[in-house]
């Protein structure tokens, strides 16, 4: 039985990104868009698009205006658009750069995620290339640098403002995947990174960049104004983390890439020379708890990682599939 379906989008391309359905059964929409009149609300936080110079995607998708960041929310029945609000500034915002050496797989250009929390505030994992970005009372005010930062923000349940925003990144590029709220705590997200002054914190995991590109997992304060423990995630060859969960105890777990020898705890299940790794860290991403690498065992980088769940019991489920461009 088909409950509902719907367009949603103007005359230029639109992505849908991450979707998340809140408690009052409303579907919260992450997304991008090269359309200037895209539906946006009366009330929005931001109602003009902005966007960029044009380009197009790896996959052919034309851009023709540059992109903006949409977050959407459609009522429980798809009939009614409870929210809509562009997000970005006067660069192409909610895009990874697919010329960016941090693009490594098919659709890497579109990673982003939406999540919520108890009260319904909505947050975002995206990219940016904005330095004029909107950030309000976040960790880091200023732009890094590079072709993007990674870029987080939170706003309240009808997107009419944002409660507060950051830029996370160094002087080269950077990239923000994925986000996970602890009711009342912190906020996790997950990366890659090519900035070997990217912000990592004292008596974290591991504080010193591997070179070429790593992953990092990082906590920030429930207010948004404080990057509470940042690690890097790698070797020192290519490494990045695309997807995070958390268990019972909020353990952190990472799931991405590498070409290096990603460490294997002893006694865990691990498929050698296998080119994805899973890593789980204690809450303040000060100790590692266990680390593995699944996948083929062709000694390189072969899934892209599409999807990842912990669930209450400490299982690991993940998905990915073939779709390298840059193994």
């Amino acid at each position: 039985e088909l409950l509902y379906a719907t367009y949603l989008g103007g005359a230029g391309s639109d992505v849908p990104q991450s979707l998340i359905v809140d408690e009052n059964g409303d579907l919260l929409i992450l997304g991008v868009t090269s359309s200037i009149e895209f539906p946006t609300t009366t009330n929005a936080f931001d109602t003009t698009f902005n966007g960029g110079p044009s380009f197009d995607l790896l996959s052919g998708i034309p851009m023709v205006n540059g992109s903006d960041i949409f977050v959407a929310k459609l009522s429980a029945n798809g009939s009614q658009l409870l929210g809509s609000t562009f997000l970005g500034g006067n660069a192409n915002d909610g895009i990874l750069d697919p010329l960016s050496a941090l693009a490594r797989n098919y659709g890497d250009e579109f990673r982003g995620e939406v999540n919520i929390d108890g009260d319904n505030n909505i947050y975002i994992a995206a990219n940016t290339s904005s330095s004029d970005f909107p950030i309000i009372n976040g960790f880091q005010s200023v732009y890094g640098g590079g072709t993007h930062d990674g870029v987080v923000a939170k706003l309240n349940p009808d997107l009419s403002s944002i409660i507060w925003s950051s830029y996370i990144g160094g002087t080269m590029a950077d990239a923000t995947y994925g986000i996970k709220i602890i009711e009342d705590s912190v906020s996790y997200i997950t990366g890659g990174t090519m900035s070997a002054d990217f912000p990592v914190t004292p008596g974290a995991y591991d504080t010193q960049f591997g070179g070429d590109i790593d992953g990092y997992l990082a906590s920030i304060s429930y207010d948004g104004t404080t990057l509470t423990a940042s690690t890097f995630l790698g070797t020192p060859e290519y490494d990045q983390s695309y997807f995070l969960d958390t268990d019972e105890d909020q353990n952190v777990y990472a799931y991405g890439q590498s070409r290096g020898s990603y460490p294997v705890s002893e006694g865990v299940y691990t498929n050698p020379l296998s080119g994805q790794f899973i890593h789980k860290l204690s809450p303040d991403l000060s100790e590692s708890i266990f680390s593995t690498v699944v996948g083929s065992g062709s000694g390189i980088p072969d899934i892209s990682p599409t999807a990842f769940l912990v669930n209450e019991c400490g299982n690991i489920f993940l998905s990915g599939w073939g779709g390298m461009i840059n193994s």
